[in-house]
């Protein structure tokens, strides 16, 4: 069965397992030591008075191909000012990496390498990700003219960030400051999501929620985080009006331009492996949709969910339509086997209504 958002939010989004300190904004930017360049010229050393972002990617991770086109506009509007270079990291199978990147072909217009392998870790996931205290992808460091770590953070939230410091208007020091607290801030977050995931285990939803709001109140950044888990604890609840609210809440509100998010409550609703008494298909149309319009429609595994939607709803015949883009636009391996059976079984009940 496809990975459930929670799953996958656990390998790309969820804060750092490891300890954090060694590698700071401010910090000296470490050597970019690579296994193998993929695509454009390879950078060996940082140029004095030029920018570069070195951003960390993995073909499996969702979030990362949402990032992928706002990196090729940046390196476009940048060009000779700055150099974007996407690092995979922790890749289940290097040889993924270079057919996915001629796949994406000009969507991905920038320097791309793969991550050189130590054990179970390579040496840039060491020397900057863990170094930095970073375990969610994707992930991008700015580095400076001066070859200073200037900022760390979300792909889709460099913007400002990167032409500050590309025009000289950065102050660094107030951004090393401002990490350090946010640093701080993670920690408590990861205190708290321990807690919350201890009553998952239990089975304790009440006091998910409750955990799920107190670490929402330490920052209401972190709702896109744990908004997943709060929705599915109401429904375990069969706390069927607040649950739902919260979803038309979220879907308003911090998980409007978020694709991921919307796609993780409707997938709740229509999950195969999930049976709640009460469904409101209306609620998990407008995420799935939504969703999708956020991706203009080329992601698989939105679409797959919108396709499930529109067949619970009996919209048969668009469900069709909508998972067979999905198949093809799917990489081959299991998912897009997943994705292929699951329109048989649509085509099928299409014959059927139809006889």
């Amino acid at each position: 069965m496809r990975a459930s958002f929670l799953a996958l939010a656990s390998l790309c989004l969820l804060p750092t397992l490891h300890q954090a300190g060694q590698l700071e904004v401010g910090s000296p930017a470490p050597p970019i030591s690579v296994s193998a360049w993929v695509k454009g010229e390879p950078v060996n050393a940082y140029q004095p008075g030029h920018t570069y972002v070195v951003e960390f990617w993995a073909t499996w991770c969702g979030p990362c191909k949402v990032s992928i086109p706002h990196l090729t506009k940046l390196q476009k509007e940048y060009a000779g000012q700055a150099t974007v270079i996407g690092v995979s990291v922790w890749e289940q199978d290097q040889e993924l990496v270079s057919p996915f990147v001629e796949k994406m072909g000009d969507k991905m217009d920038y320097v791309v390498a793969a991550d050189k392998l130590d054990g179970e870790r390579g040496a840039m996931a060491t020397t900057w990700m863990e170094a930095a205290g970073r375990s969610g992808i994707p992930a991008a460091f700015i580095v400076d003219g001066e070859g200073r770590i200037a900022w760390i953070g979300h792909p889709m939230g460099m913007d400002d960030p990167l032409g500050k410091i590309i025009a000289g208007e950065w102050d660094i020091e107030a951004a090393a400051k401002s990490f350090r607290m946010q640093r701080d801030l993670d920690a408590n977050y990861k205190k708290a999501s321990e807690a919350m995931r201890a009553a998952m285990k239990e089975g304790d939803w009440k006091k998910v929620v409750m955990v799920t709001d107190e670490i929402i109140a330490l920052d209401a950044s972190f709702e896109g985080r744990v908004a997943p888990v709060r929705f599915e604890a109401l429904l375990n609840m069969k706390a069927w009006a607040p649950a739902y609210g919260y979803a038309r809440e979220v879907l308003a509100g911090v998980g409007k331009d978020s694709p991921g998010l919307l796609n993780a409550l409707a997938w709740t609703l229509v999950d195969p492996d999930k049976s709640f008494e009460k469904v409101d298909l209306d609620v998990a149309l407008n995420l799935a949709q939504r969703a999708s319009e956020l991706t203009g429609g080329e992601e698989p595994s939105i679409l797959d969910t919108l396709a499930l939607v529109q067949f619970e709803r009996g919209e048969i015949e668009d469900a069709v339509r909508t998972q067979a883009k999905a198949v093809e636009l799917a990489p081959e391996g299991k998912m897009k086997e997943e994705l292929t059976q699951r329109l048989e079984a649509f085509r099928k009940a299409a014959k059927t209504r139809g006889a």
